[in-house]
């Protein structure tokens, strides 16, 4: 049985130079064409996020305004509107399980590249597995809010 940092995987996620590129390029190749956009800041770094249902899963393109972070400055394509694949989000909606895949990165010593919390909505880990598996992971623990949020994505 697999351990509680293999929950849910809901979410593909990109990155990008150019976000209504990326939209447009994405929506060309799979059909996926409503996309929810917004814009959001982790500190000192700027983001224009895109977010979409396809099915049962979720694609995030995300597109670093300005300098970017650190997340994800070494993952950006050279082509403006390219993506290229960032990670794999996975959604905890439970308090208990949200603990337990906090103990589980600890006890793996799971290199965390960055926390972001959204109170009353979110709580993220992203965690750097790029020397195992090649690319971040995301835990996602959404709260009533959050849902509700993700509820609001566009379906396609």
């Amino acid at each position: 049985m697999a351990g509680p940092l293999y929950g849910r995987a809901f979410q593909t996620a990109y990155v990008t130079r150019d976000l209504d590129g990326a939209i447009a390029r994405y929506a060309a190749a799979f059909g996926v064409r409503n996309f929810m956009v917004f814009d959001t800041a982790n500190g000192p770094y700027a983001l224009r996020v895109g977010l979409a249902w396809a099915g049962d899963r979720m694609v995030e393109i995300l597109d670093p305004q300005g300098e970017p972070s650190p997340l994800y400055a070494g993952t950006l394509p050279d082509q403006p509107d390219g993506l290229r694949f960032h990670h794999i989000g996975h959604l905890i909606e439970d308090a208990d399980q949200w603990r337990q895949v906090e103990q589980a990165i600890a006890l793996t010593a799971t290199p965390v590249a960055s926390t972001i919390s959204v109170p009353g909505q979110f709580e993220i880990i992203y965690t750097d597995s790029r020397s195992v598996d090649g690319h971040y992971h995301e835990y996602v623990y959404a709260m009533p809010d959050g849902m509700r949020f993700f509820s609001e994505v566009p379906r396609n």
